[in-house]
């Protein structure tokens, strides 16, 4: 993903996850699992608190803004989307402006996909991100 996009206009994140209900600690586990070098707040609950969510990335103060949406209107017309979601009804959109936030976003993305099964999705480029590693790829793209 080049960057001057990513510095330039607000760009969309979405993870499909089979539940609203993110545990947090188990989160940061599914982090720290893929060596993301993501520290989340133990407060993070985009149900109940949706916005910009503070991070630290790889020493640096972070974040992206987090927010649930429904995934039958985010799906409308996209095609083979519910091959690819199978199970997962629940979809967190990520918005970002910045290679950090953006990085930020990917690197939380990742450990969501492994602490959740998650399945994450930039609509920008039409890249899926089935693995952890995939979504950290482009983090490391960002911060580079």
């Amino acid at each position: 993903m080049p960057e001057e996009l990513a510095t330039t206009m607000s760009m969309q994140l979405y993870v499909f996850l089979p539940t609203a209900h993110l545990d947090t600690t188990v989160w940061q586990a599914g982090l720290d699992r893929v060596g993301a070098a993501v520290q989340l707040d133990p407060a993070t609950d985009p149900a109940s608190h949706p916005g910009f969510t503070p991070m630290v990335l790889r020493g640096q103060e972070a974040g992206a803004e987090m927010r649930f949406e429904d995934v039958q209107e985010l799906t409308a017309g996209l095609e083979n989307a519910a091959a690819r979601i199978k199970d997962r009804p629940v979809v967190l959109a990520f918005d970002y402006g910045s290679a950090l936030e953006g990085a930020s976003a990917h690197a939380a993305a990742a450990g969501l996909i492994a602490a959740f099964d998650g399945l994450g999705w930039d609509p920008q480029w039409d890249l899926w991100f089935p693995t952890p590693e995939a979504a950290l790829k482009v983090v490391d793209d960002l911060l580079t």
